[in-house]
C-alpha cells in the first residue's frame, strides 16, 4: 500500500526496505533461477516496471526509482545474458485497472461527487492518456504472453510501454 506522506521526509531504512523488495527482490530471484535456464535461446527474463521510472510521478518517488533502476538493470542483463542466450526485457504498464486503482477511483469519484466513469473520463483527460482509459491487466498480460514466446526470440534489452499514450502525451 502506497504511504500517502512525502518520501523524501522518510528514513533512510523506509528508503531501504522499498528498494530491498522490488529492486534487490527482482535480482534476487533473477539470481535463483539463473542456473535453469536453457541456453539453446529460448530463455526469458520480463521484468515489470512502470512509468514512474520513466517520468515523475507525483508520490512515487521511490516507485520510480525502483522502476528506473529495473529498467536499467534489464538493460545491463540483456547484454550480460545475451552470451547464453537469455532475453531480457522490461514492460512498462501506465495505470492499469487493477481491484486496487478501482477502489482508489470509486473513492475519488465519491469525494468529487461523480460516477467512476465520469471521474476516470476526467482523470485520463488530466494525466494525458491518449486513449482515454486505463489498461485493462489481460492487456498487461497479452505483452508479457508475447515477450515470452517465440515470436520474441530477437527482442533483447527492450523497454516495451503499454500506457495508452501518456508517455508521449506531456501533461
Amino acid at each position: 500500500m502506497r504511504r500517502p506522506d512525502r518520501q523524501i521526509l522518510w528514513e533512510d531504512e523506509d528508503w531501504l526496505d522499498d528498494v530491498n523488495v522490488k529492486t534487490i527482490g527482482m535480482l534476487r530471484a533473477i539470481r535463483a533461477f539463473l542456473p535453469y535456464f536453457a541456453n539453446d535461446g529460448s530463455g526469458r527474463i520480463i521484468n515489470i516496471g512502470g512509468l514512474a521510472g520513466m517520468m515523475e510521478w507525483e508520490g512515487a518517488m521511490t516507485h520510480g526509482l525502483n522502476n528506473a533502476a529495473m529498467i536499467h538493470v534489464s538493460t545491463y542483463l540483456a547484454h550480460d545474458l545475451a552470451r547464453d542466450q537469455i532475453t531480457v526485457n522490461t514492460i512498462n504498464p501506465g495505470l492499469v485497472a487493477t481491484e486496487w486503482r478501482q477502489t482508489w477511483a470509486d473513492t475519488k469519484a465519491e469525494q468529487q461527487g461523480k460516477s467512476r466513469e465520469a471521474f476516470l473520463a476526467d482523470y485520463c483527460q488530466q494525466m494525458g492518456i491518449l486513449v482515454g482509459r486505463w489498461a485493462e491487466m489481460d492487456e498487461i498480460a497479452d505483452a508479457v504472453v508475447f515477450l515470452a514466446s517465440d515470436r520474441a526470440r530477437y527482442i533483447t534489452g527492450t523497454r516495451l510501454v503499454v500506457d495508452g499514450g501518456i508517455s508521449v502525451n506531456p501533461r
